[in-house]
């Protein structure tokens, strides 16, 4: 059941870790540079995220390897390719989310407060760590309104099996539309700061 929760993490703190990159870019003034290149504003973001995307899969695959060798997990590897597209969106999603933060916040500060209260409110509330089941409704209903608990309930099922193959393509089109409006919204913040 965990399995995927680790996997979620990972994503999730990547993304949050490596979007703090541009406090550090702006300054050094690479950021500002790099706004002058004949580079689009979505392609700098999307540069920027293949670097977590190809982190998150490296850990991916180690993790998924270490689970079926040493704990005797029973991993599907027939639906690796969801796994790794999962973890692909995931990262993606999860990278413009905090990087929509990390562009309007001036403050090193101030950014490393709101990503760990996001952190913890994200990952707690969600179907991470607990099944959602025995919660009572009002939780059960903030869980299932919680972006981190669609992916997870996606790496569950691919990695493990577990999980409500009904409720999958629900939650694999609402990560998508939560990943496409961070990235529209991260793009909107980057061309204000042009």
């Amino acid at each position: 059941f965990f399995l995927a929760g680790v996997l979620g993490m990972a994503s999730f703190g990547i993304a949050a870790n490596t979007s703090w990159s541009f406090f550090l870019d702006r300054d050094n003034g690479i950021f500002y540079e790099m706004l002058t290149y004949p580079v689009s504003r979505a392609e700098y973001l999307v540069g920027k995220v293949l670097f977590n995307i190809g982190v998150a899969l490296a850990q991916t695959a180690v993790t998924l390897v270490l689970a079926a060798g040493l704990l005797g997990v029973p991993v599907r590897w027939d639906l690796a390719p969801l796994t790794a597209a999962a973890m692909i969106v995931g990262t993606a999603g999860w990278f413009f989310f905090y990087a929509i933060f990390a562009l309007l916040i001036r403050r090193n500060d101030v950014f490393n407060t709101v990503t760990s209260i996001f952190y913890f409110v994200f990952l707690f509330a969600s179907s991470m760590f607990y099944p959602l089941e025995p919660l009572p409704p009002v939780f059960r209903a903030v869980s299932y309104a919680n972006p981190i608990t669609w992916q997870v309930d996606i790496l569950r099922y691919s990695t493990t099996g577990l999980g409500d193959p009904a409720m999958l393509p629900l939650e694999a089109v609402g990560f998508m539309l939560f990943t496409a409006a961070s990235f529209g919204a991260a793009l909107l913040v980057i061309r204000q700061q042009s």
